[in-house]
């Protein structure tokens, strides 16, 4: 019934590098991780060594960050929101709003050594992009091409 009011317009197929259509979901999404693989690829080699130390540094020209406090991240989790999935470790919002004091505390520490170390996971480094067609909007054909 939700489908009737709120009809889905078909996406239309995209243009691949060898003037090919992509016209399957798996094929549109090589065209747009190739497209923005290609985007935002760190240039190798362009950067004097100065620079390129200064600006792998961690926290370069900024004054040590202040350590998070057990009611800071407490306050941080009850905010968060529990309809959503959890992520990769499976941990949902309502397993975090309901910790105890003592683990709010030890997550408090990891938090903090995490920042003394600069130190992030590698899987928050990592992040889903989806493409959603913009509504009113020519649908794209080229990822190449950006239509303002």
């Amino acid at each position: 019934m939700k489908q009737l009011k709120c009809p889905q317009a078909p996406v239309p197929p995209i243009r691949k590098l060898n003037n090919e259509w992509a016209r399957s979901v798996k094929d549109k999404a090589n065209v747009f991780a190739t497209h923005l693989a290609d985007v935002f690829r760190a240039e190798q080699g362009h950067l004097d060594d100065d620079v390129e130390d200064f600006i792998t540094a961690p926290c370069q020209m900024s004054l040590p960050i202040r350590a998070f406090t057990p009611a800071e991240v407490k306050a941080a989790l009850t905010k968060l929101n529990t309809r959503k999935a959890p992520h990769y470790d499976l941990i949902s919002g309502q397993i975090l709003k309901r910790l105890p004091r003592k683990t709010v505390v030890l997550f408090t520490v990891i938090l903090n050594r995490m920042l003394t170390l600069s130190y992030f996971p590698v899987v928050w480094k990592y992040a889903e992009i989806i493409m959603i067609p913009k509504p009113g909007k020519p649908p794209h054909t080229d990822p190449s091409v950006s239509y303002l």
